[in-house]
């Protein structure tokens, strides 16, 4: 799973050729075509397969994916670019909210949705900021 940001394609973990999960994280610059192994600060995600990678804005965002063969994960994990820092989000129940509702946070916009099974809100550790998403 890869993700393009500026002049460079990121990818982290996969498996090899024996479904043996990868962790390292690597670049490849497009302009001089050249694979670098990232070196990263922070707590990165452990090694995983079968994982969503996105960017907003200056961040990746990875979702999810397979720890093992029976053992899926729905951890999300940050890498801030320009930082070089990994950071993982937990999920906080959110106090005073209906069980009912949902609430997202996507980008700058929040929204609630009714009727939804599960209130809960992503909180990243490292700064302690409520940051996104249902779970």
């Amino acid at each position: 799973n890869m993700v393009c940001f500026k002049d460079d394609l990121y990818m982290f973990g996969g498996h090899d050729l024996h479904n043996e999960k990868l962790g390292d994280f690597w670049k490849f610059d497009i302009k001089n075509s050249k694979w670098s192994l990232i070196e990263s600060l922070g707590t990165g995600p452990s090694a995983r397969s079968g994982h969503t990678i996105e960017i907003v804005k200056d961040t990746l965002v990875l979702f999810g994916g397979i720890l093992e063969i029976t053992k899926e994960t729905d951890e999300t994990y940050l890498y801030d670019v320009p930082t070089n820092t990994w950071s993982m989000i937990e999920a906080l129940n959110i106090k005073g909210a209906d069980a009912d509702d949902d609430l997202f946070l996507r980008g700058d916009q929040t929204s609630t949705v009714h009727n939804a099974k599960d209130s809960t809100m992503k909180k990243n550790k490292n700064n302690g900021s409520a940051t996104h998403f249902n779970h």
